[in-house]
């Protein structure tokens, strides 16, 4: 809140929030090095101090890593692993009940969306996530059985980055459809309007019924070929990520 008693704006002076962590389980600052995008340096008592930005979701699965319990149900947050002083066995298993959760999130979104949609209006994208979604728990499960834990905790981060980019969709689904038929609707009432301000029909109530009727025909033949479109268009997207799955797995085996 301002000095003026506003609730602020969007600026990074008025959101970011201080954000403190010490003792067991988290690394001493300067064993931590922040990312080059999304970090700074603090001086204070002559000392540079590395400051890492973080999320604000973030902090559940971070103090649930510490603590050695599960992540809240509904959180969407990342587990930064830099920040932790733990064995990487241990991490794994963090970052593996970070993506566990988020994997419930996914599955729930999933019921409810597929319940709810149109079989036809089903994208590829959806197809491509569930598919990267399944390959990527295969390689978790192998990778554990083999203790290689430095390899879980790489698959995890990118099954946690899919599951988020899947529950993204599931959540914002109808959107772009909605958007182009609000569009076309809007366009097709201003057409209608202008036609009866320049040239009044005599007949209203029978050219109203089938310009609104032709206006609804053209509404749905364009989604269905926008669908359509979009599932071309993701279709080499679903080829890239399997064969990019596929070249990781192969370059994991060969190491």
């Amino acid at each position: 809140m301002t000095d003026q008693g506003s609730h602020g704006a969007g600026h990074p002076l008025e959101t970011d929030t201080p954000f403190l962590a010490w003792g067991a389980g988290f690394k001493h600052w300067k064993e931590t090095i922040p990312l080059l995008d999304n970090g700074h340096v603090l001086e204070l008592d002559r000392q540079s101090i590395p400051v890492h930005h973080i999320n604000q979701a973030d902090a559940a699965p971070l103090m649930s890593a510490v603590l050695g319990i599960s992540v809240p149900k509904n959180s969407l947050g990342r587990l930064p692993r830099s920040l932790l002083n733990v064995s990487e066995e241990y991490a794994a298993w963090a970052m593996r009940n970070n993506a566990d959760q988020l994997l419930a999130q996914y599955y729930r979104w999933q019921q409810e969306s597929e319940g709810k949609m149109l079989q036809w209006l089903t994208s590829t994208r959806q197809t491509s996530l569930k598919v990267l979604i399944e390959a990527l728990q295969t390689e978790i499960a192998d990778a554990m059985h083999r203790k290689r834990y430095t390899e879980v905790q790489s698959l995890c981060k990118m099954l946690i980055d899919t599951t988020l980019k899947a529950i993204e969709y599931f959540q914002c689904y109808y959107k772009p459809h909605l958007y182009v038929a609000l569009t076309l609707t809007m366009m097709g009432w201003l057409l209608l309007l202008a036609k009866e301000t320049i040239a009044p029909s005599k007949n209203r109530v029978f050219v109203h019924s089938r310009s609104v009727a032709s206006t609804a025909a053209i509404v749905a033949l364009f989604v269905v070929i926008f669908n359509m479109g979009m599932q071309r268009t993701l279709l080499s997207t679903q080829k890239g990520l399997t064969n990019l799955l596929s070249l990781q797995h192969n370059t994991h085996r060969l190491w």
